[in-house]
């Protein structure tokens, strides 16, 4: 998969990533699993764009091409076109290293 996949749980934290968003922001997953997806936005996350993007998401279930930026490890931004879907799997995902 060449898009960028970062999955999380409920409480916004990272749960996986696939290559391309290492590929792409310049970390290592242990880097990032496990801490709170906000810290990948940036400006975004400050400005709020975070939590407006978490409210609308939980009230539709699916959010299609929203600007916004991830904030690489070198510290620079991003911009992307950013999908959200909630996913509900009936199991409790774990990152196993």
């Amino acid at each position: 998969m060449t898009d960028s996949l970062i999955v999380t749980n409920a409480e916004g934290m990272i749960v996986t990533v696939n290559q391309a968003t290492l590929d792409l922001l310049g970390y290592e997953d242990k880097e990032i699993i496990g801490r709170p997806a906000a810290m990948l936005f940036g400006e975004y996350a400050e400005g709020g764009s975070w939590e407006r993007l978490c409210k609308q998401l939980s009230g539709q279930n699916h959010i299609d091409n929203h600007e916004a930026g991830y904030k690489a490890k070198t510290g620079g931004t991003i911009p992307v076109l950013f999908s959200a879907s909630i996913i509900e799997t009936g199991e409790v995902a774990t990152n196993r290293t």
